[in-house]
């Protein structure tokens, strides 16, 4: 039965125990798996310093010796081990061997390039610019010109595998160049009639103000044709009841 201690309150020569006394004092405090354990991986500079065969027959006696439940236990630590190792990083590394491998190395990398400045448009050789490349005594050479007219000479990385475009990408990015500037006029000029199309009239309706007598002259005019239109449908009496009226009044 595994005894249990406090840790905080250990004996005073805990940290003077070696071999046999020491392995004991962990199978007593933590159990005997992780004595085993310890006991097993004591010898570990030693293991470093022996050959990978000799080390493995030697650790497979070792795990022969130990109980059935330090096995599983030793089994299930190598299994966070091999999950929690990182894993090697592969680098692959594109290498030109012919002038159409460079051709082709390069036209990809102008294209993705293109994509990062311009908003539609996709760089191609032979129309945004023109790529020479030659091979002369064991080496490559590589000149572009651009639409603008301007020329330059790619160098070639220090492996001599591929060839750098950085100065072709700082062309890109020069205001001075031509061809640039009329790439993205001609995208902003897509963009503001498309803008154009899409956003509706903003203009505010027309509102008709009506001034404050506009009511009462309506209702005075109203009032007026009413009465004129009374006067012309009343009937005038006759001339001989006119007669009569002026005898009787006399």
């Amino acid at each position: 039965m595994k005894t249990v201690l406090d840790l905080y309150n250990l004996q005073d020569d805990v940290l003077l125990l070696n071999n046999d006394e020491f392995f004991n004092f962990v199978r007593q405090v933590c159990g005997d798996v992780e004595a085993d354990i310890l006991k097993v991986q004591e010898d570990l500079a030693g293991a470093l310093k022996t050959k990978n065969d000799t080390y493995k027959k030697r650790l497979q006696v070792q795990r022969e010796l130990l109980p059935p439940s330090t096995i599983n236990g030793n089994n299930n630590i190598s299994k966070i081990t091999s999950l929690t190792t990182t894993p090697s990083i592969t680098m692959v590394t594109s290498k030109c061997l012919t002038v159409n491998d460079h051709i082709t190395f390069i036209k990809e990398y102008i294209e993705k390039h293109s994509r990062k400045i311009f908003d539609s448009m996709i760089l191609k050789e032979g129309k945004h610019y023109r790529l020479t490349v030659t091979l002369s005594d064991n080496t490559f050479e590589a000149r572009i010109k651009c639409q603008c007219d301007g020329t330059l000479n790619l160098p070639l990385r220090v492996d001599k595998t591929t060839f750098i475009l950085s100065n072709y990408y700082k062309h890109l990015g020069d205001t001075n160049c031509s061809m640039v500037k009329r790439i993205m006029r001609d995208e902003k000029k897509v963009v503001d009639n498309t803008s154009n199309n899409i956003t509706p009239s903003l203009s505010p309706p027309s509102i008709t103000t009506a001034s404050p007598n506009s009511d009462n002259t309506k209702t005075t005019t109203r009032a007026k044709r009413k009465r004129e239109h009374t006067c012309l449908s009343t009937p005038s009496p006759p001339s001989s009841a006119v007669k009569r009226s002026k005898r009787q009044r006399k």
